[in-house]
């Protein structure tokens, strides 16, 4: 499969572009909410409450994942082209693999979603986030196991902190 593709799913997990995304969504948020027609209306609540609930989980799974990458300080399996090595993967970086940044940060936003909405038919959106992990596999810059663990990181923390605000937020 094309390598380009694959960096175009990857993306959906990259701290650039949801620190853009989330920027905007505030931006639509305190637009919305200080419209005085839509500050009651359900979906801004709704949308207020995924903001709260993602960032904040975003802020821990970073932290989780920068912590867990210099005590395990397992190296990637790609060489980067900062190197002479005549072999090297353009996608690769040269800090550790796991877990795989990408793959926490498309299953916290995700699962956010999915908490906080209530709905299951946005469930779906899980192959978006779990081919957001394939596309790190494929790109060969994480093992299988960081993608998992990933996953199962992102999970994680959402759930937690959605659990800790459930009452806070009256979800």
């Amino acid at each position: 499969m094309d390598p380009n593709l694959w960096y175009e799913v990857t993306l959906f997990g990259g701290a650039v572009t949801w620190t853009v995304l989330f920027i905007a969504f505030t931006l639509i948020y305190l637009f919305l909410r200080y419209k005085t027609s839509y500050a009651k209306n359900k979906r801004v609540k709704l949308f207020k409450k995924f903001l709260i609930v993602s960032l904040i989980s975003l802020l821990i799974g970073y932290m989780l994942v920068t912590g867990i990458r210099e005590v395990t300080a397992i190296p990637r399996p790609c060489i980067p082209c900062d190197s002479a090595y005549i072999g090297c993967n353009e996608y690769c970086t040269p800090d550790f693999s796991f877990p795989s940044g990408h793959t926490v940060i498309a299953f916290i936003v995700t699962t956010s979603l999915v908490l906080v909405a209530r709905s299951r038919k946005l469930v779906p959106l899980y192959i978006l986030a779990a081919l957001v992990g394939i596309s790190r596999v494929f790109l060969g810059v994480h093992y299988m196991g960081d993608v998992i663990a990933g996953a199962s990181l992102g999970t994680a923390v959402s759930l937690i902190v959605w659990r800790l605000l459930k009452s806070h937020l009256k979800m």
